[in-house]
């Protein structure tokens, strides 16, 4: 039996009615995704800790989900640097994955158990305080890279983020848009107005359990222009029992000093912020949707 499988076997019990499934999906995933993989990788994976089976799931199943759409990757580099390196169309595109905790302390999201009776208080300002920590982190890893040459100030650079510890599977924030789009674009809370239309409310801050001032307008910072693009998503292994699946979005800078369009990344929904007259306007490109928001 191998390491994998044994891992796999012993973390997954009997009684879990999809365990078979769930165990040969990652098996599968895993045998697309190793020719590609840091020597690492599947160590961490099975080595017991949650916090590391998270974040090398979201790069194995991230990795996966790219070679599936036909994206060509490179080997690791022994230098190091992002996660996935990808040449398309004479552009090298890097993307860099995170799959954030809980967080600690007063800033912890808790476990949100459900339950008959009243609904559970989603603590939304903790989750999107997750979102914000993780960017910034990537962010602050952009930088290095570029400082260490590992990466040209020309080329596309996408962080993508994995939030399935939340416990929230696809949370919406206050506006009812991906919580995502509320930690790069300063949208705030869904507003009705009395004539029956709708909009939403102006926040490029947060205010965590420190009382301290968290930005959440990333991509109207200039400073932030070098990266090209969010990807966010909150599956995990599960997933593949989930009908439909949790979706993939897309959230590009609007101010990106080396943007994407079309993207070669294949998403359920692309959400990109227009400029209109005394606002903003936000488009979702889903097939089957026409959604926008508009704020002022």
């Amino acid at each position: 039996m191998s390491e994998l499988t044994n891992f796999l076997d012993n973390r997954y019990p009997a009684r879990l009615s999809d365990r078979l499934l769930i165990i040969a999906d990652i098996e599968k995933i895993w045998g697309e995704f190793k020719p590609y993989a840091e020597t690492t990788c599947l160590t961490e994976f099975t080595s017991g800790d949650e916090d590391k089976f998270r974040q090398r799931y979201w790069e194995i199943l991230l990795g996966s989900y790219l070679l599936r759409a036909g994206l060509k990757l490179s080997p690791p580099s022994k230098a190091g640097g992002p996660d996935f390196r990808i040449e398309h169309n004479g552009r090298v595109i890097w993307v860099e994955a995170i799959a954030p905790g809980r967080g600690i302390k007063n800033n912890q999201v808790p476990d949100i158990v459900p339950s008959p009776g009243p609904a559970n208080k989603v603590p939304s300002d903790k989750i999107l305080l997750r979102y914000t920590t993780a960017i910034d982190t990537k962010f602050k890893k952009y930088v290095s890279y570029l400082d260490n040459k590992i990466v040209k100030p020309s080329e596309v650079f996408i962080i993508a983020v994995n939030y399935s510890q939340s416990r929230c599977f696809s949370f919406k924030g206050k506006s009812t848009y991906p919580a995502i789009l509320q930690a790069v674009y300063p949208i705030g809370d869904l507003k009705l107005h009395k004539d029956g239309s709708q909009s939403i409310t102006y926040r490029d801050k947060i205010v965590n359990e420190n009382q301290a001032e968290i930005d959440t307008a990333f991509f109207l910072n200039l400073r932030h222009s070098g990266i090209t693009a969010v990807l966010s998503t909150s599956r995990d292994e599960y997933h593949i029992c989930n009908k439909p699946p949790t979706p993939i979005i897309l959230v590009p800078n609007k101010l990106a000093a080396n943007p994407l369009r079309p993207s070669p990344i294949k998403v359920d929904c692309e959400y990109r912020l227009e400029d209109i007259p005394n606002g903003y306007r936000l488009c979702c490109s889903a097939p089957s949707s026409q959604l926008e928001a508009l704020w002022e």
